[in-house]
């Protein structure tokens, strides 16, 4: 009662001494068809702290007494002329060991013989574990034979790392278990159960053959292991300092800081203060320079926030560190540098060469910053020239109230942007496009550059036929017409037509003549085509021989540095 009723005490009962005998030892097995089960309510039992039970439970009804079935003694050995088969050996007598309700194996239905014992007390109200064996009557030499052991959980709590050991007399061959067992030796093998569930049990079977008369005595042990534990909480709070500001600021501009200290640990970091004294050349508003800050506890994870503002009368780079320290040598330091300096800007601007009247203008602006500040708030205005449209601008430039804005942000020492405005020629002339940039604490700087616009004429030539297909003997007309899509008037515009073997030249019609040497026709040049205006010409021919025709047309003028080439194709049948 003493060893089973402390939780605390790691319970590990080994019992194979008293199992060697395991089929002599006895305890109530309700018969059946070999299988033993635990019916009704549960038997009521001592507590030896393995169970708790949160109502109490009715007590048990009786439990029937099994009449253990006698088997009469083994007959004398036969004499050497034939004899009666002899009957049953009647098991051996099997101690109670403090079980009730049986001392002798019990015969069940199914014909197996059945003992069991209730580990470790022998009693079923105060043990933990039932060990049952079930097995034949009688086996004969050389037969395949099976038996069984069965492990129930007396509890109502799982069981954990049972130990379950079965050694086999001599005279048996151990061929199989199920499930499979470890085997310690020829003779012994072994099964682990991690864990058994309260009221649960496991069955296993070894299976062999015995290999000569006589009685066989196989024994089972079994082991477990009951735990206790309690936890032990080793905790070790730490200290996290950080410490923020801006990276660069003006002379006698106001210098923000952030102090975060936080107990990244575990635990409770006690009685924490930070402080924090500024370097020579910062103060804060009302000349202090020495700050303490009380965060007192902090739980796991908590931070506490401080902040502090200075100025600088001078440039230069100032680091201010800070410090933060608790009870038990706890302390953590953070740092913050700031940089005191004055922006100085720069501006170029360059643009096209020269525009042409309808097209795009394009110009590039960049703005520097050259001192050693930042230079905060950057704006870029360029003012929409006469003589021309806003088109696009990059990076967010916007357009609004004649003029393009780009709102550029900071720009740090030596950095610098780029952006594009792009602008509409609407007039011949010269365009002049200034910019302008500014930002916090520096100087307006500004930029120019001028671009000649002309106009371009834009040469369109197309051709087409328009009886495609056509039949031998019958007349196909060409279409060609020339089309001046740009801004100045385009001049002596010369069209040359080439026809295949399959047609002959018959007519040209349009605003100039032609003249032919049969597979070659030529236009007479167009002078002048002004913008936006076209030309069109009808080219007459004649199919002569079937085929996949192409009709070849060339255009030159004074303004195109190579030819405008077009193609048509006509199938003649």
């Amino acid at each position: 009662m003493t060893m089973l009723g402390n939780l605390r005490k790691t319970v590990h009962v080994w019992t194979g001494l008293v199992l060697v005998a395991a089929i002599l030892a006895g305890c109530s097995c309700p018969t059946g068809s070999g299988r033993v089960a635990m019916t009704g309510p549960a038997p009521a039992r001592k507590n030896y702290g393995l169970e708790t039970r949160a109502d109490p439970k009715p007590a048990p009804a009786p439990r029937p007494v099994l009449k253990p079935v006698v088997k009469a003694a083994p007959a004398p050995k036969p004499t050497p002329t034939p004899a009666p088969k002899p009957a049953p050996r009647k098991p051996a007598p099997c101690p109670t060991r403090n079980c009730t309700g049986m001392e002798a194996p019990v015969l069940l239905d199914n014909g197996l013989f059945s003992v069991c014992k209730a580990v470790p007390t022998g009693d079923l109200e105060t043990s933990i574990l039932l060990i049952e064996r079930f097995y034949p009557q009688e086996i004969r030499p050389g037969e395949v034979m099976e038996y069984m052991i069965r492990v129930t959980n007396l509890t109502t709590r799982p069981i954990n790392n049972i130990s379950l050991t079965e050694r086999v007399p001599a005279g048996f061959n151990w061929t199989e278990s199920i499930p499979p067992d470890e085997r310690l030796d020829p003779n012994t093998g072994r099964w682990f159960i991690a864990e058994l569930n309260g009221r649960d049990n496991r069955l296993f079977k070894v299976r062999g053959t015995a290999t000569a008369t006589g009685s066989l005595e196989p024994c089972a042990g079994i082991a477990f292991v009951d735990e206790l534990c309690h936890t032990m909480v080793v905790v070790q709070p730490k200290l996290q300092l950080t410490k923020t500001g801006p990276a660069e600021v003006m002379v006698n501009e106001a210098i923000p800081f952030r102090l975060v200290v936080s107990n990244v640990g575990e635990g409770i970091a006690r009685n924490v203060q930070v402080a924090d004294t500024l370097p020579p050349g910062l103060t804060a508003v009302g000349g202090d320079r020495t700050f303490m800050f009380d965060a007192g506890d902090l739980a796991q994870g908590q931070s506490r926030e401080f902040s502090l503002t200075a100025q600088a009368a001078q440039p230069g780079s100032y680091v201010n560190t800070a410090a933060a320290r608790g009870d038990g040598g706890l302390l953590a330091e953070a740092s913050a540098t700031v940089i005191v300096r004055k922006p100085v800007l720069t501006i170029t601007k360059t643009g096209s060469k020269q525009g042409y009247l309808g097209r795009p203008v394009t110009y590039n602006i960049k703005v520097s910053n050259q001192g050693d500040a930042v230079a905060r708030n950057v704006v870029l205005t360029d003012p929409i020239p006469s003589g021309s449209s806003f088109d696009s601008a990059s990076d967010g430039g916007v357009s609004g109230d004649g003029r393009v804005m780009w709102r550029l942000g900071d720009l740090g020492p030596g950095a610098d942007k780029d952006v594009q405005v792009r602008l509409i020629a609407t007039a011949i002339g010269t365009i002049t496009n200034q910019a302008t940039a500014t930002a916090t604490a520096a100087e307006p700087v500004s930029a120019s550059a001028q671009t000649p616009i002309m106009g371009i004429p834009g040469v369109l030539l197309e051709v087409a036929d328009v009886g495609d297909p056509v039949e031998v003997g019958n007349d196909e007309v060409y279409m060609i017409v020339v089309t001046n899509q740009g801004s100045a008037m385009a001049t002596n515009i010369a069209i040359v037509c080439r026809l295949e073997e399959n047609m002959s030249f018959v007519s040209v019609s349009g605003p100039t003549q032609a003249e032919s040497d049969g597979s070659t026709i030529r236009l007479t040049p167009l002078a002048t085509l002004a913008a936006k205006s076209k030309a069109t010409w009808q080219v007459r021919v004649k199919a002569v021989k079937p085929g996949d025709v192409r009709f070849h047309v060339s255009l030159t003028s004074d303004q195109l540095q190579r030819p405008v080439d077009e193609t048509e194709s006509t199938h003649v049948y």
